[in-house]
């Protein structure tokens, strides 16, 4: 009786175990998406999907920057910023972004990227843009800019003014850095 109890038990705890190593999350593979048992959106225990909106205060973060050290968003206040979310695929449009707005807007990248890639890729070039590491895509979902159906962050970008307020955000595919660009330069000088 006690062999068939102990077998039972190590037969539970292996299931257990199983169950539980395929619901872990991987470094470079999608983040675990998981159903609403209501049929509702999809959710995600580790991501929370936001929807900001013109006016809204801009959510702050603390992300680690290509080169070393951190940057978070609420020291930059006092100054005009632009949160550029972008696969890595995206880095030229994006540092053709940063060339392209005025010199006094500091323009972030978030990429669902590894630091050590960017900084490689950073080094190889003199980009204006500042590349953060959001390999995990939290802050992409905190922004709105998650597609969890592709578990993939959406382009976009948002426009934060020196008070540390969205002046205006576009989560869409198909951006164009020239677009984003000319409304960088209206939000900013008005012209």
């Amino acid at each position: 009786m006690k062999s068939l109890a102990l077998a039972l038990a190590l037969l539970l705890a292996a299931a257990l175990a199983a169950a539980q190593s395929t619901d872990r999350y991987r470094p470079n593979q999608p983040p675990p998406v998981k159903r609403d048992p209501s049929g509702g959106l999809p959710s995600s225990p580790r991501l929370t999907l936001g929807s900001i909106e013109k006016g809204d205060r801009a959510p702050d973060f603390d992300l680690p920057l290509a080169g070393g050290g951190k940057v978070r968003l609420s020291t930059l206040r006092g100054q005009w910023v632009v949160v550029c979310f972008c696969p890595r695929r995206g880095l030229e449009a994006l540092d053709s972004l940063a060339r392209e707005v005025p010199e006094r807007v500091l323009v972030l990248g978030v990429v669902p990227e590894k630091v050590g890639v960017l900084s490689a890729w950073a080094a190889q070039r003199e980009t204006k843009a500042l590349l953060l590491d959001d390999m995990r895509g939290d802050i992409s979902a905190l922004y709105g800019a998650y597609d969890l159906t592709r578990n993939l962050p959406r382009p976009g970008y948002a426009i934060v003014d020196p008070r540390g307020v969205v002046n205006r955000i576009e989560i869409r595919d198909g951006l164009v850095p020239g677009d984003a660009a000319r409304a960088v330069q209206y939000a900013v000088t008005g012209l």
